[in-house]
């Protein structure tokens, strides 16, 4: 890895089923000027640019966007076909899917191999969720949380976002209404929330507001540190995502302290201290950092899974930022062939890789290879 990141000088810190386009997907995948016309193609698509800081010598922004839903996805919900069960059995077979899809064993399940399987489970949940009568309060925040999960792997992120906002109380939340929760879904959907949405861009603010509410609220609220610390990093990726680096650069300092070993070696701790270094002018630092990300990521999960290929995608934008052109076309090639094969050519987040690619200096050449 050290070929990717020449060491230079360290910068002077400061103090303060979308199952109807699948086919077509998949022949246009293989020809890069398709895939490139459907990037143009999508309204509102953004991809995150790291900039150079105005006010920060060698400092760099590496602030997030929303990644915006499939243009290609068409919902269809009939019920010919299914199998009759009840909705505690097609929310368990869904999770154990999506938990599958996670597993180093299965990281290279490719996107043909598994997309019938999610529309399958999408189809299921869905229409038994709408059918069910009264379903118990946890069994339908278990079975919505999981079929969130499903519509995200499929690329459509404003209908994970609504099921997720669906199942938080009011927001925006305030003290007294911190109070009334009682049970231990209604807490965890906020936590939840918050996660996806620093994992995808999507309503930072709001989800910024929550974090720093729940935490130091009431005790009872997060008592556990199963609860308090992953909220402590969701934050953290909140305020990188938002290009507040130095403020995520001092919350990591706070979760070093109250963080058990164990924790400090997950690749996510890495990634967000890479990513607030970078933010704050220490290339050196975040040079280190981004490996150490990359190697956990790659030794738990594979190089191609989520969390390694999202590793990949921040490395090689930061590369950019840093003039290393040949560093960060290397990397963000490798990471549009994981992300196309893993999610398909379609997806949201391969077609995000591939713009960025198409930035770089020299990416014609690669493109065509």
């Amino acid at each position: 890895m050290s070929g990717f990141f020449p060491r230079r000088e360290r910068a002077p810190r400061r103090t303060s089923d979308r199952e109807t386009a699948r086919r077509t997907t998949a022949t246009q995948g293989s020809n890069p000027a398709n895939v490139r016309a459907g990037a143009e193609s999508r309204s509102g698509a953004s991809t995150p640019t790291a900039t150079a800081s105005a006010n920060i010598p060698g400092g760099i922004s590496l602030s997030a966007a929303a990644i915006d839903s499939s243009t290609r996805w068409e919902s269809h919900e009939s019920i010919g076909g299914l199998q009759s069960s009840a909705l505690a059995d097609a929310t368990e077979k869904a999770a154990a899917l999506y938990a599958r899809l996670s597993e180093t064993s299965n990281y290279l399940d490719s996107e043909e191999s598994t997309w019938a399987e999610l529309c399958t489970a999408r189809r299921q949940l869905h229409t038994f969720l709408n059918c069910a009568t009264a379903p118990e309060e946890q069994l339908r925040f278990t079975a919505a949380r999981t079929l969130g999960n499903i519509y995200s792997q499929l690329g459509d992120f404003d209908q994970a976002q609504g099921l997720f906002v669906s199942l938080c109380p009011p927001l925006p939340l305030t003290r007294a209404g911190l109070l009334e929760l009682q049970t231990w879904h209604k807490i965890d959907a906020l936590l939840f929330y918050v996660r996806t949405s620093a994992i995808n861009g999507r309503d930072l603010d709001g989800a910024e507001k929550i974090a720093r509410t729940l935490p130091w609220a009431i005790p009872n609220v997060l008592r556990t540190e199963d609860r308090r610390l992953p909220m402590l990093l969701s934050l953290i990726r909140i305020l990188n995502g938002k290009g507040c680096h130095a403020e995520a650069q001092n919350l990591l300092e706070t979760y070093e302290i109250v963080s058990p070993p164990k924790l400090l070696l997950e690749s996510e701790y890495y990634l967000q201290k890479a990513t607030a270094a970078a933010g704050e002018g220490f290339q050196d630092d975040a040079e280190a950092w981004f490996v150490n990300a990359l190697v956990l990521a790659s030794l738990s999960s594979g190089i191609w899974n989520y969390q390694s290929l999202h590793v990949l995608y921040d490395i090689g934008r930061a590369c950019k930022a840093w003039r290393k052109h040949e560093s960060a076309l290397k990397i963000l090639v490798i990471c549009c062939r994981g992300y196309s094969y893993t999610l398909g050519p379609s997806h949201p987040r391969s077609l995000q890789a591939y713009k960025e690619l198409e930035t770089c200096k020299g990416a014609d050449r690669a493109i065509q290879s």
